[in-house]
């Protein structure tokens, strides 16, 4: 389990921990410039769009994914992102500590993001093993 001194929050769930950070993506949707506490590092995979997030702490369990891009001035072919870790491993043992996700274009086709774009992002995930939600 993680073992950092985290900012209490109001909550219903125990020991909730918020994770911020971005990327700089760079040509053929290389990951550049990475920012974010919590984070170890983010790979791009040999697949296009995938990426393969590895936190820096084990947690109880995942709670939540949220994400946004500051395009350059291209702009990002990216319309959706999915999460590709297996439900299972989120949810009751999220100790693995990383997160697989695709990128998708408006046709629902696999794509990298625009280089120049920043890829802006916030995981939440409970240090406790009493949980509420499951």
């Amino acid at each position: 389990m993680s073992n950092r001194i985290f900012n209490s929050e109001l909550a219903i769930e125990k020991q909730v921990v918020h994770l911020y950070g971005n990327f700089m993506i760079g040509g053929s949707g290389a990951v550049g410039v990475t920012k974010g506490v919590g984070i170890d590092s983010i790979v791009k995979e040999t697949t296009v769009g995938q990426y393969t997030f590895n936190l820096t702490d084990a947690y109880d369990s995942f709670l939540h994914f949220s994400w946004g891009f500051i395009k350059d001035s291209t702009g990002s072919a990216v319309m959706a992102v999915e999460i590709l870790t297996a439900p299972a491993d989120l949810q009751t043992n999220f100790k693995a500590k990383t997160i697989l996700v695709q990128f998708y274009d408006k046709a629902g086709s696999a794509v990298d993001a625009a280089s120049g774009s920043m890829f802006s992002f916030q995981i939440i995930a409970r240090r406790s093993s009493v949980g509420i939600t499951y």
